[in-house]
């Protein structure tokens, strides 16, 4: 009878614990369907309301508003893809089916394009409205191997929050420093910063700041950021205070380049 009836608590809690698990499960799928619908829906209503507009004004538009309306209308795609992206690797990486290839990689050239990626995103911008990006490279030979797809989600991540969240006429400080085992990165903006409550759980899917009022996002981006880092066995810390700036760095263990290995990715 006493064993019959510890065989029964164990069941039972067992039982409740692989309900909340589907209980969580579902929560998180409600959560990220409510949350792709609300922010597809945003870009995709401007590229509906900007096709509709040359379309019906083609004619009298001036080229240069045109070419306006079709960049930002680009742009509005290009956020859509990228959430998309996200969402799919998030699964991947969560059932541990993400590609992982390192490959030589010339770290300078590759976060010099990425910054011009995200000037020219800055440039669609009213002028009195930007935030100045800047890079600086501080070192002189910054040939590694990386997994370059998951690099470029840490930085296009930490970069395009370090924008969103900052103020106009503000600057956003990308550096890259090389050391014999490490390729460090770090992004310091001069935003609304991270209430320190928040700062533990900032890395979570889905959470947000309490403090990013009516600024749009997901709470997947440095979710993912992190998964990344993880991947590649490194490590991401965080200097934040609200209403300062935040300051993320992200250190990865490298491997030089050997004679035997393929090409220089091409990002």
């Amino acid at each position: 009878s006493r064993q019959l009836s510890l065989t029964l608590k164990l069941s039972h809690d067992q039982l409740d614990r692989t309900l909340q698990t589907a209980q969580e499960l579902n929560e998180m799928k409600t959560s990220l369907l409510y949350m792709i619908a609300h922010d597809v829906r945003n870009p995709l209503n401007f590229i509906i309301g900007t096709t509709q507009l040359l379309t019906k004004y083609k004619l009298t538009l001036t080229d240069e508003k045109t070419q306006e309306l079709l960049d930002k209308t680009q742009a509005a795609a290009k956020g859509i893809d990228q959430l998309l992206d996200d969402v799919l690797l998030l699964g991947r990486v969560e059932s541990g089916q993400a590609g992982f290839c390192l490959v030589p990689l010339d770290l300078a050239k590759f976060c010099n394009e990425l910054v011009e990626e995200f000037q020219s995103s800055l440039k669609l911008k009213p002028e009195n409205d930007r935030v100045t990006l800047i890079f600086v490279n501080h070192s002189q030979s910054a040939m590694a191997c990386l997994e370059v797809s998951l690099l470029r989600r840490i930085l296009g991540n930490l970069l395009s929050n370090a924008i969103k969240y900052s103020p106009p006429n503000t600057e956003v400080i990308f550096e890259l420093k090389l050391t014999e085992t490490e390729a460090i990165f770090s992004l310091q903006d001069a935003g609304i910063g991270i209430p320190v409550a928040d700062q533990g759980r900032l890395f979570d899917s889905f959470y947000r700041a309490k403090n990013v009022g009516r600024i749009p996002g997901t709470g997947l981006g440095l979710s993912i950021v992190k998964k990344c880092v993880d991947l590649h066995g490194g490590e991401i810390t965080l200097i934040s205070e609200e209403g300062v700036g935040s300051t993320f760095t992200v250190t990865l263990p490298i491997a030089k380049p050997g004679k035997k290995q393929i090409s220089p990715a091409t990002p």
